[in-house]
């Protein structure tokens, strides 16, 4: 049962009060009160009230009207027609439930204070705290002289701000019990129901393009019973996720879990004309994104190895392993790249093998396979339970080292191009050390792909035209910065020598060596060195998976983290063979795809803006379209893109390193210790956690990410090879040790939960 006189908003009348000819102060006192949204999968009720009283609700359309008094009087007028009741006196009834007026005679003019009280608003918990739905607000009362419960929907032209109390609301419902019901009928529990299905911000979002009532009641039927759905698969999953430790027998779960959507995966992307509208700016998105890092990793591979593997067989393993994840993968957000720690591995082999005197493909394969086959070992037994022990900052780092990784390969790029230019140049085979102009127009092109794609990409953030060219703008916003520093570079600075990747028409696609004729020694050098490489699979893909299905994305078909690590494993066991280069989940692709199919909107949190997502497509279409648009591009189109200079390639980089890194804390927390006291955001940790100790963690997180920075980077094979076991060695620093430095544990619990 609620609690009586539950007052949370108050609307002052303003005309009728004269601040100024008033010196009289006053105390406004109100309390909230925490419910649990209903589950529909265990509380029958829910259900039952969606079948009950949605068929017959009072619905009204497109409301245009900004007062509330006035819209609760058309609510209760299309109740008592849409029921066909008695008028009676039902409307005073209702608003002398529902408002608190209060009148003070001894103050000159007099003050009217209008008090809202039995209302329901959602609240979310997200990594800044908590904040209020600011869409949706149920109202409730019981009353006499009704046997039933009534429920009435109002839906407003656009979200409207009552009050600084009642913000900005665009759903408002109003649900009339009778005082003689049941406990479980009441109209606070009704109200809790019809609160929990419209709290959904992608039901919110469907229902805004619909203007027939018929049409609006079912959509919100039909949601119910995929909200029973969701809320069944979330206790399956936090059972088996609590209690239980299943080797082998979690692969075929996991598939069991994601088998039943697998029509709706590949369908979810053509559901309706936003649906298909976003599939095909994914598609495209995602084209260049993995198009063009492929040849940038490609490039680096080729020189790493002396052209042992190339951009061609770069590109070609891409194809490979994104149809074939396309088609067996279970999280389809997840997007598989050879990506920059891949590159650096390949690299130490390279060196190895020369080191040793060993044929480079016949190491390469059996060390492949080795890694392969441990990480279907780790699959199989269900080692991805160790990451329960990981904390939040794990990702953050791991996070970070990638955004740091790419900046540092653009940054490399950028100083050879500058510092190659020689003014004693007798190296006429060099034209890019006689020409000091090449080394400025890369700066240039690098940093203009980088300004042009972000104020692209934050296009939609700005009140310029109209929405739905916003979210193209920002949609196409890299394939626009690449296409507009390809003709810059091409026309205005047609005479100045551009680098561009190397094609060779003759080279071998398909490595497929005697590979079986590694000596015993080999082997043993294989088997050894695959052990830090599969430490590098588990944690990376793993990494990748957990920020992929954070609960803030609004994912509802579920986790599949062992069976994507066994195809993994079974997909670079294949990539081996073929000597192409290794893959495995990437980051920023992973998130960057998964925001690209996603509805966001800003919210207000503790006083802060945030982007929030309301709505995702789990479609595994965009991305299996993407590869699908390479296999041509691949034959026919490569020439083309041989015009693109390198410079803009490391833009790409840029670009996704600074974008990756939009909402990381690491770069929040980092922020802090420059920022001015009195400037501090209001997130709920920044209230509960003393500023020494924030600052404390902070410094920790840096020490850590310059730690893997200088292994990564170190330049010395055995070295950089050891880099992925420091990151599994956080783990436990985190859990055992870190908690020695802090005054209280639940502090580093607010900061690191």
């Amino acid at each position: 049962m609620p609690p009586e006189n539950n007052n949370k908003f108050v609307q002052v009348n303003l005309e009728q009060l004269d601040v100024a000819k008033s010196s009289q102060q006053f105390l406004l006192s109100h309390h909230h009160v925490i419910h649990l949204q209903k589950n529909f999968s265990t509380e029958v009720r829910a259900i039952l009230d969606i079948k009950k009283y949605i068929p017959n609700a009072s619905i009204i359309l497109n409301e245009k009207s900004t007062l509330l008094d006035t819209i609760i009087n058309n609510l209760v007028y299309e109740i008592i027609l849409n029921n066909n009741l008695e008028y009676s006196s039902y409307i005073d009834d209702v608003k002398e439930k529902i408002f608190n007026y209060s009148y003070n005679s001894e103050i000159k003019n007099s003050l009217e204070l209008l008090c809202l009280k039995n209302v329901i608003t959602p609240i979310k918990i997200i990594d800044d705290g908590i904040f209020k739905d600011q869409k949706c607000l149920t109202i409730y009362c019981d009353i006499e002289n009704i046997s039933q419960c009534y429920v009435g929907i109002c839906k407003l032209q656009s979200p409207t701000n009552f009050s600084q109390f009642l913000e900005s609301f665009q759903y408002i419902s109003l649900v009339i019990g009778s005082v003689s019901s049941k406990l479980t009928k009441t109209s606070f529990e009704v109200g809790r129901t019809i609160s929990t299905i419209l709290s959904d911000d992608s039901l919110r979002l469907e229902l805004e393009d619909i203007n027939d009532k018929e049409k609006f009641k079912a959509k919100i039927m039909e949601y119910s019973k995929e909200l029973y759905k969701i809320d069944k698969d979330k206790e399956i999953e936090k059972f088996n996720v609590n209690n239980k430790w299943e080797p082998l027998l979690c692969i075929i779960n996991d598939f069991k879990r994601r088998w039943k959507y697998y029509l709706s995966d590949w369908w979810d992307g053509l559901s309706d004309y936003h649906s298909i509208s976003k599939t095909i700016s994914t598609t495209i998105y995602l084209f260049f994104i993995i198009l063009l890092t492929t040849i940038a990793l490609g490039m680096l591979n080729e020189n790493n190895t002396k052209s042992k593997i190339t951009v061609s067989n770069q590109i070609l393993s891409q194809i490979i392993g994104g149809i074939f994840f396309s088609f067996f993968g279970g999280q389809p957000f997840l997007v598989l790249l050879s990506t920059a720690p891949i590159t650096i591995c390949i690299s130490i082999l390279y060196q190895i093998s020369l080191i040793y005197n060993y044929n480079f493909y016949y190491l390469y394969t059996w060390t492949g396979i080795y890694t392969s086959i441990y990480l279907i070992i780790f699959a199989l037994f269900q080692m991805s339970n160790i990451m329960k022990y990981a904390k939040k900052s794990l990702e953050e780092l791991f996070g970070l080292f990638i955004s740091i990784s790419l900046i540092i390969k653009a940054t490399q790029a950028t100083y050879f191009a500058i510092t190659r230019y020689d003014k004693n140049c007798t190296n006429s085979l060099d034209i890019f050390s006689c020409d000091r102009s090449s080394g400025l127009l890369f700066i240039i092109m690098i940093f203009g792909t980088l300004f042009i794609s972000l104020w692209l990409f934050s296009f939609r953030l700005t009140s310029y035209l109209n929405k739905f060219i916003r979210d193209l703008v920002g949609d196409y916003s890299l394939p626009l910065a690449i296409l507009i520093m390809t003709i810059i570079g091409t026309t205005i600075f047609n005479d100045i020598p551009k680098e561009t990747f190397i094609l060779n028409d003759n080279e071998t696609l398909l490595n497929i060596t005697q590979f079986w004729n590694l000596t015993k020694d080999g082997h043993i050098l294989a088997l050894q060195l695959a052990i830090p490489i599969s430490i590098l699979f588990f944690m990376d893909q793993l990494i990748v998976t957990r920020t992929v299905d954070n609960d803030n994305n609004k994912l509802k078909k579920g986790s599949t983290v062992n069976w994507d690590l066994f195809v993994v494993g079974i997909l670079n066991i294949i990539l081996s063979l073929l000597g192409l280069p290794w893959m495995h989940g990437a980051l920023p692709q992973s998130y960057l795809h998964l925001r690209a199919q996603a509805d966001v909107e800003e919210k207000i949190v503790d006083g802060v803006s945030v982007e929030v997502i309301t709505k995702n497509r789990e479609s595994r279409l965009a991305i299996f379209l993407t590869h699908i648009l390479i296999i041509p591009t691949f034959i026919y189109f490569l020439p083309y893109l041989n015009k693109i200079p390198t410079a803009v390639y490391h833009g790409l980089f840029l670009n996704m390193a600074l974008i990756s890194m939009i909402g990381n804390k690491l770069i929040d927390r980092i922020l802090l210790i420059f920022t001015q006291q009195n400037s501090y955001p209001l997130t709920s940790w920044i209230q509960k956690v003393p500023q020494k100790q924030i600052h404390l963690f902070t410094i920790f997180e840096i020490i850590q990410l310059l730690l893997l920075v200088c292994i990564g980077f170190s330049g010395k094979p055995f070295v950089e090879l050891s880099f992925p076991i420091i990151i599994f060695l956080y783990i436990p620093l985190r859990l055992w040790i870190l908690p020695f430095f802090f005054t209280k544990t639940i502090y580093l619990e607010f900061l690191d939960s």
